[in-house]
């Protein structure tokens, strides 16, 4: 029996281990997800692609529609949010210009919200609605809006 224990502890402290945080050495953006209307989207898929679409991840807002998704240095890669009957707006992420001598760290780039709006008639659904780089001159991540 206290073999049986020792095992199953082994293998409990095992999993929790493997459920790490990722790297510190990467881009966290954290934001919130809602409708035009002001409602939220809880437990919604967000998309993380390449330019060529292939999917690299999926993160997932919270009952607040609060998500959190990492991105790596040295890459371009999009954040594609989206539901039923709304625009798809698109977030260009480029990590590309992160000096080395700044990525040890990391970076976080927070409290912004992305609001999708209803198709129309004259609309196209999908949106590329900004791009977040990193800015020499201040030093941190900055948005461009399309």
């Amino acid at each position: 029996m206290r073999l049986v224990t020792t095992v199953f502890l082994s293998l409990v402290t095992f999993s929790l281990l493997a459920q790490e945080e990722p790297p510190t050495n990467n881009l966290l953006l954290d934001g919130f997800l809602k409708l035009e209307s002001g409602a939220v989207l809880p437990n919604h898929s967000i998309k993380i692609k390449k330019e060529n679409g292939e999917v690299l991840n999926v993160v997932t807002t919270d009952e607040t529609g609060r998500f959190r998704a990492y991105f790596p240095f040295d890459e371009v890669l999009e954040l594609w949010c989206s539901n039923t009957g709304y625009h798809t707006k698109i977030l260009v992420i480029d990590t590309r210009s992160v000096p080395k001598s700044k990525q040890k760290w990391g970076f976080e780039y927070g409290g912004f919200e992305v609001t999708l709006k209803p198709i129309g008639l004259e609309n196209k659904g999908v949106n590329r609605v900004a791009i977040l780089k990193y800015s020499s001159k201040v030093q941190s991540f900055d948005f461009e809006l399309h």
